[in-house]
């Protein structure tokens, strides 16, 4: 569980800094704070000659566009509807990842130590598909409300309940994956994600 939270905040590392600095010190100290941990993960990464996963590049870039932008700005006019657009790419990311015959989250279950894929297992495959394709649901959620909530409210209270909000579903997210064992078993219980039964031994002599 350690080596998986600690594969998470490898890839969200920025955006879970700028909703703490933001709770913390306020708006324009998150998007420093954002910038400043992008630029350094980034270099680090680069000393190290660490592979930068298109995931990373695409959450932590938009954080990196969007703070250089606001911090140009009188306000922080895209701040607003800097988690809309957001959870919108990364959703969109999810949805093609689950493609493929692997999907994305087996090598991230893998790289977490905790899991290693069996071979020619298709329904494992197709959970992990599910698992995905869930992922991107959750973040497409997040889009509507936050959208509704920045409508709905001032700036300050609209970055509080999406900071409240972002973590919730997030948790729930993590939760899920952490217990991805229990879940699949439960899923295979109602039916789901199972391989087909193999012939029985009368059926192929009928087929003869």
């Amino acid at each position: 569980m350690q080596r998986l939270i600690l594969r998470l905040i490898e890839t969200f590392g920025g955006l879970i800094l700028f909703y703490g600095a933001m709770w913390l010190w306020g708006t324009k100290a998150a998007i420093a704070a954002t910038l400043v941990y992008v630029l350094a993960d980034g270099t680090s990464r680069l000393i190290r000659r660490k592979p930068i996963e298109l995931m990373w590049w695409m959450v932590n870039g938009l954080a990196l566009a969007f703070g250089v932008i606001d911090l140009a700005a009188r306000t922080p006019f895209m701040i607003r509807y800097e988690g809309v657009m957001t959870n919108l790419v990364v959703g969109l990311f999810f949805v093609a990842g689950a493609r493929g015959e692997r999907p994305m989250l087996v090598d991230f279950a893998e790289r977490s130590g905790r899991f290693t894929m069996p071979e020619a297992r298709q329904d494992i495959v197709a959970y992990f598909r599910w698992l995905t394709l869930l992922w991107a649901f959750s973040f497409f959620f997040k889009a509507a409300i936050l959208w509704w909530i920045v409508e709905q409210y001032p700036l300050g209270e609209a970055l509080l309940l999406r900071t409240v909000m972002s973590y919730a579903v997030l948790g729930i997210m993590i939760l899920i994956s952490i217990k991805s064992h229990e879940v699949f078993g439960f899923c295979q219980r109602l039916g789901l994600f199972r391989l087909p039964e193999p012939p029985r031994a009368e059926d192929a002599v009928a087929a003869e």
